[in-house]
């Protein structure tokens, strides 16, 4: 399982933004494609926005910037806590 896993719609900017952001981190992640608006969004993140992603012990409903600083921040601390 991937250690980061992002729903939403792969054209988005916004989701875009978010799998940037893990590549450059070099993060494990996986896309699960979900069409904007639809039931099995609303599933994950009751507002219906994307992308929303979860992780072993969280699950965020952030907007995109916010889930970027988020991820570059977190993951920057996890990954130099591994060296």
């Amino acid at each position: 399982m991937a250690e980061v896993q992002i729903y939403g719609f792969p054209p988005s900017t916004y989701t875009r933004t978010a799998l940037l952001v893990l590549e450059e981190k070099g993060v494990d992640y996986e896309i699960v494609p979900l069409a904007f608006g639809s039931d099995e969004l609303r599933a994950v993140n009751p507002f219906g926005k994307i992308p929303s992603w979860r992780m072993a012990i969280l699950q965020s409903m952030r907007p995109s910037r916010y889930a970027a600083t988020w991820m570059r921040h977190s993951m920057d601390q996890r990954h130099q806590q591994l060296l």
